[in-house]
């Protein structure tokens, strides 16, 4: 993981159909979070995106001819402490 990248961070990707072409270069580069619908347009298909396919689903934002998708950083909110009575 980059220096600096909380282990806890959390992405989530979005596709604009207005944008989409239906090019599937998401596709290629990250089916495990991309697929075409039935009209041939891009969807995701999970918002729980593992850590291990970060990289992937940037590269797949930054290659969309159309400019398409959008990955969104969040942090997940810290566990709730347990109290005594728990």
């Amino acid at each position: 993981m980059p220096e600096g990248v909380a282990a806890n961070r959390e992405l989530a990707a979005s596709v604009d159909r207005g944008k989409c072409c239906g090019y599937a270069v998401c596709v290629g580069i990250c089916p495990e979070v991309f697929d075409l619908d039935e009209e041939g347009l891009a969807r995701v298909l999970t918002t729980g995106i593992p850590v291990d396919l970060h990289d992937q689903l940037r590269h797949a934002e930054a290659s969309c001819p159309e400019a398409a998708i959008t990955v969104t950083e969040a942090v997940a909110a810290p566990a709730a402490k347990k109290g005594p009575h728990s």
